[in-house]
C-alpha cells in the first residue's frame, strides 16, 4: 500500500542545543513520503543557521506564538496529513510509519488524529529521567496520554502535540489551533475535535524522545503555565472540568492558609494541617511506589522533589488563572 504524503511540522524558538538532533532523526524515516516544515518564532541563537543546513522548508514567524506557528505550518503544507513534533524531541526511525499505519489500520473515518508514546532519552540527565518516570504514572500524568505511556493502543481524550498526526482536512474544519493560548493549545484543539464527533487514538508503537525542561526552575515555570492554561480551557470549555483538576489548588491553598489559621481558628488550623499532611505523606508514598519502575534509590528523592514542585507550581498557576 502506498501511503499518502505527510507534512511534519516543527515549531521552534531558540532550540540550537536540540534542533540538530531532532532533524537528524527525521532525515531517514521509514515512511518515505513526507516533507519537513520548520516554523521558527524568531530565534535569537543559532537555530535558524542550523536549520538551513537541512533539506527542509523554513518559515520565519516572528509575529505569533506556538499555536500561530503550528497553524502557519499546516496552512503551508502539501500533505494530506500533518504530523507534529517539537524541536527538543528526537523521533524513532519508525515514528512516522507507525503513526500512519495506526491511522490506516483503523478504518473509522471519524478518527481525526493519532498520538504516540513520549519517552525520555537514554542520555538524559537524572533530573529529566525522574520527570519522565513521574509523568509516566497515573498521579504524575493524571491518566493522560500527554505523559503516560500506555501499553496498548486505545482511544484517548487528548494526544501530545510533540507526537501527533492529524487529518489536515479536519484541522480545517475545526479551525486549527486557538492562538489565544500560549500553553495548552493541544488540549483545546483535541477537545474541540472530540466535541465535533471525531476520535483520537493512542499507539505505543510511535515513539518520540522528549528532553522536556532541563532544570527544576524551568520545569516549575512550565507547570505554572500549565495550571494557568487549565483555567483558561475550563472557562472556554466548562464541560472539560474534572474534580481532579482542583487537587493541586486545594493543596496550595492549604499550604498558604494553615499557618494563618493557627491564629484564627483551631479547627481550621487542624483541617488545613491535615490536608498538608495528606499531601506530603501521599507524595512520599507515590515516590516510593515508583521504585519498581527504575530500581534506583537516587531517583526516589528526585521524583519526590519534582512531584511536590509540580503540584505546587501547577496549583499556583491555577489559582492565578482563576482570578485573571
Amino acid at each position: 500500500m502506498k501511503y499518502p504524503k505527510v507534512s511534519i511540522i516543527i515549531p521552534t524558538y531558540n532550540e540550537e542545543k536540540n534542533i540538530e538532533e531532532c532533524l537528524d532523526t527525521l532525515m531517514n524515516q521509514d515512511h518515505t513520503n513526507y516533507e519537513i516544515i520548520v516554523v521558527d518564532g524568531g530565534s535569537t541563537d543559532r537555530t535558524v543557521e542550523i536549520i538551513k543546513k537541512y533539506p527542509v522548508k523554513l518559515i520565519i514567524d516572528k509575529n505569533g506564538n506556538i499555536p500561530h506557528s503550528r497553524n502557519i505550518g499546516w496552512k503551508n503544507s502539501k500533505g494530506n496529513f500533518v504530523a507534529y513534533i517539537d524541536g527538543d524531541c528526537e523521533a524513532d526511525k519508525c515514528w512516522l510509519k507507525k503513526l500512519v499505519e495506526c491511522l490506516y489500520n483503523n478504518k473509522d473515518k471519524k478518527i481525526a488524529g493519532i498520538g504516540g508514546s513520549t519517552r525520555t532519552p537514554e542520555k538524559a540527565s537524572d533530573f529529566i529521567k525522574s520527570l519522565g518516570i513521574m509523568l509516566n504514572t497515573w498521579w504524575g500524568g493524571i491518566g493522560s496520554a500527554q505523559g503516560t505511556n500506555f501499553k496498548d493502543e486505545k482511544e484517548v481524550e487528548s494526544i501530545p502535540n510533540c507526537n501527533a498526526l492529524y487529518h489536515k482536512n479536519i484541522l480545517k474544519i475545526i479551525g486549527g489551533f486557538d492562538e489565544n493560548f500560549d500553553v495548552g493549545e493541544d488540549f483545546d484543539l483535541n477537545f474541540r475535535i472530540r466535541k465535533n464527533g471525531y476520535r483520537l487514538i493512542y499507539t505505543p508503537k510511535a515513539i518520540v524522545y522528549h528532553k522536556m525542561r532541563s532544570n527544576l526552575r524551568k520545569w516549575c515555570k512550565r507547570m505554572f503555565e500549565y495550571g494557568k492554561a487549565r483555567t483558561k480551557i475550563i472557562k472556554k470549555h466548562p464541560s472539560s472540568f474534572k474534580p481532579i483538576y482542583l487537587i493541586p489548588l486545594i493543596y496550595v491553598v492549604s499550604l498558604i492558609l494553615f499557618p494563618v489559621a493557627y491564629f484564627i481558628s483551631n479547627s481550621l488550623f487542624k483541617f488545613f494541617l491535615l490536608v498538608v499532611f495528606i499531601f506530603l505523606s501521599s507524595s512520599i508514598i507515590f515516590s516510593l511506589s515508583t521504585y519498581p519502575k527504575h530500581r534506583k534509590v537516587k531517583y526516589i528523592g528526585l521524583i519526590l522533589v519534582t512531584y511536590i514542585s509540580s503540584v505546587i507550581s501547577y496549583g499556583i498557576g491555577f489559582l492565578y488563572g482563576v482570578f485573571k
